[in-house]
């Protein structure tokens, strides 16, 4: 079952950048590089060589898309780098609704992030988490992360309904 070792293999890597970005707002490159790597480990198993190299396609366009907005400022690189990563685990198929489930985590993670920073603040606590101690930047790395392991969640969800 493919969504389940997709889940298996982007746990570590999507739980470790979402650290990362919380707190340092970096998502490190060797993230990136394992992720590659485990898609490339594991993608064999489940699925065909044509359609492995296919996946390539829609990651080059996420990636050439992110360095565009990397450049006017609206994204960092390391989110750039990971999303790319993240779109390898989903069939083309199925981009639109990752692109939904990122716009709903996206809202829902600067909601908590939001909330999290007025209640540190209120309290006169400082945070050793570099995301909610400065105000002006946004880990995009966490709605990412967390797009990928719900994807893959549903996705697992869907597969049981099926069978």
């Amino acid at each position: 079952m493919q969504p389940l070792l997709f889940l298996v293999l982007l746990a570590g890597p999507c739980l470790y950048a979402i650290w990362t970005d919380l707190s340092r707002m970096i998502i490190p490159n060797h993230v990136v590089i394992a992720t590659v790597v485990l898609f490339l480990a594991g993608a064999p198993f489940v699925m065909g060589l044509e359609e492995m190299a296919w996946r390539f396609l829609p990651a080059a366009l996420v990636l050439l898309a992110g360095f565009l907005l990397h450049l006017t400022g609206q994204f960092g690189a390391g989110d750039a780098k990971f999303a790319a990563a993240i779109v390898l685990f989903v069939p083309l198929r199925d981009l639109p609704s990752l692109l939904w489930i990122y716009a709903i985590l996206a809202l829902v993670s600067v909601g908590v992030l939001h909330l999290a920073r007025r209640t540190l603040r209120a309290r006169g606590v400082e945070s050793r988490l570099k995301a909610l101690a400065e105000t002006r930047t946004f880990p995009l790395g966490i709605p990412l992360a967390l797009t990928a392991l719900v994807y893959q969640i549903l996705a697992i969800r869907h597969y049981l309904i099926l069978s």
